[in-house]
C-alpha cells in the first residue's frame, strides 16, 4: 500500500507569513501523518531566527515525523548559473533534513540544454543523498508524461523521477488518461494527490494554487487515477497537496485530518 506525505505548502510562508509551523507540525503528527513535505519558504522562515537546519530536523523527530520533499527548484537554462545556486542551497537543505525528493520542474521543452543541466542538479542531489523529482505542468512545454520522462533519460541520472501529479495529470492534454495503464512505475518519484474545482484550461497555471482541494470535494475522478496505479502495483509515495483559499481556512488540525482521510479512501 502506498505511503501517504502531507504536504503543507497551503499553510506555508509563501502563502501565509504568520504560519505557524511548530502547530502544522503538531496538527500533522495528531492526524497520523509520518511524512510532510515542506516548502523552501519554511526553511528561510525557520533560519530567519537564527536556527540552524539540524534544529528544524529536531522539531520533525521530536513529532515522529521526517520531511519526505522540499519545494522548489526551477531548473531554468535562462539562467543557469541561479539555478545552480538554488541547488545548492536545496541540496544543503535536504541533507540536513533527510529529505528523499527536491521537487523541480524547467520552463523550457525538452532539449539539450535543459538535460545537461537538470543532470547537473541531480548530481547536487545526489550528493545531499537526496533525488530530484520532476513536475510536468499542462501548461508548459513539458505538459505530460511522456515529456518529463524523455527529459529524465536524457539526463542520464538515476536519483531522479516523473513526480505525477493528479491535478496536472486530470487537467493535462486529452488523450492521456491510458498512460496510467502503461507508463514504467520506475519511472515515478512519487505521486502528488488532490482534488479540483472545474477549472477551464486556459485558467490552469493561475488554478493550480487557488483550486486543490480536500480530496473527495472536488470533480476529479480520484479513485480512475488510483486504481491502475494500484492494480499495477504501485506502492510508493503519495503525497497529498492541497492548495486553495478554502482549504487554507480550515486551519491546521482540520487541514491535516481532511486531507489524510480524503486520501487513506482512495489509496486503501
Amino acid at each position: 500500500m502506498p505511503q501517504l506525505c502531507l504536504n503543507l505548502l497551503c499553510l506555508a510562508p509563501r502563502y501565509d507569513p504568520q504560519a505557524d509551523l511548530a502547530a502544522q507540525l503538531d496538527a500533522a503528527a495528531a492526524a497520523g501523518a509520518e511524512l510532510v513535505g515542506l516548502d523552501s519558504s519554511f526553511v528561510k522562515a525557520f533560519l530567519r531566527r537564527g536556527a540552524r537546519i539540524q534544529d528544524l530536523a529536531g522539531e520533525l523527530a521530536g513529532r515522529g515525523l521526517r520531511c519526505y520533499e522540499l519545494l522548489y527548484l526551477e531548473c531554468s537554462p535562462r539562467d543557469a548559473a541561479g539555478t545552480m545556486a538554488a541547488a545548492e542551497r536545496l541540496a544543503g537543505w535536504a541533507e540536513g533534513l533527510g529529505c528523499e525528493y527536491v521537487l523541480s520542474s524547467t520552463p523550457t521543452p525538452v532539449g539539450d540544454e535543459s538535460a545537461e543541466l537538470f543532470g547537473r542538479c541531480c548530481d547536487l542531489m545526489a550528493e545531499a543523498g537526496a533525488g530530484l523529482g520532476y513536475e510536468f505542468f499542462p501548461w508548459a512545454p513539458i505538459d505530460r508524461f511522456g515529456r518529463a520522462w524523455e527529459l529524465i533519460r536524457r539526463s542520464g541520472r538515476t536519483n531522479t523521477g516523473v513526480v505525477l501529479d493528479c491535478w496536472h495529470f486530470l487537467h493535462g492534454p486529452p488523450g492521456e488518461a491510458g498512460v496510467l495503464e502503461t507508463l514504467p512505475l520506475e519511472a515515478l518519484a512519487y505521486v502528488q494527490f488532490t482534488d479540483s474545482k472545474p477549472v477551464e484550461p486556459e485558467a490552469r497555471m493561475r488554478e493550480a494554487e487557488t483550486a486543490r482541494l480536500f480530496p473527495g470535494d472536488g470533480c476529479l475522478d480520484l479513485r480512475g487515477f488510483a486504481e491502475p496505479l494500484l492494480r499495477r502495483g504501485f506502492d510508493g509515495v503519495v503525497s497529498i497537496e492541497v492548495l486553495s483559499p478554502e482549504t487554507r481556512a480550515a486551519g491546521a488540525r482540520e487541514f491535516a485530518r481532511r486531507c489524510l482521510e480524503g486520501a487513506r479512501a482512495c489509496w486503501t
